[in-house]
C-alpha cells in the first residue's frame, strides 16, 4: 500500500498510531510502517507524513469534530495528538 494508503487507515489502526507516536526515529518510523504493508520508498514515507502532519495541524477542532461525529473534545484532542505525534516521528527526516 501507499503511505497515503497507510494514513487513511491510521484512524481505524489505533496500535499502529500509537506505535508511531512513539517511534524515536524516522527509521523506526518507516520500518513500523512496511511491517504494516507501506511499500514507498523510506523518502516517499516522510514526504507524504510530514504532509500528513502539516495538514492536520491546520485543520481547526470544529472542523476535526465534524470529521469525528459525536466524538468528545478530549476524544478528538487525543486521536488529533496520536496521528500528529505519528506523523511528527515519520515526517521529521524530510523537515
Amino acid at each position: 500500500m501507499t503511505t497515503k494508503e497507510f494514513v487513511n487507515t491510521l484512524s481505524q489502526k489505533q496500535d499502529i498510531a500509537l506505535k508511531l507516536s512513539k517511534a524515536e526515529s524516522p527509521d523506526e518510523a518507516y520500518k513500523i510502517a512496511r511491517e504494516d504493508g507501506v511499500t514507498d520508498d523510506q523518502n516517499t514515507f516522510s514526504q507524504e507524513m510530514k504532509a500528513f502532519r502539516d495538514s492536520v495541524g491546520k485543520v481547526s477542532q470544529e472542523e476535526m469534530g465534524m470529521l469525528m461525529g459525536s466524538a468528545s473534545t478530549s476524544e478528538i484532542v487525543s486521536a488529533v495528538s496520536t496521528w500528529i505525534g505519528a506523523s511528527a516521528a515519520a515526517g521529521s527526516a524530510a523537515a
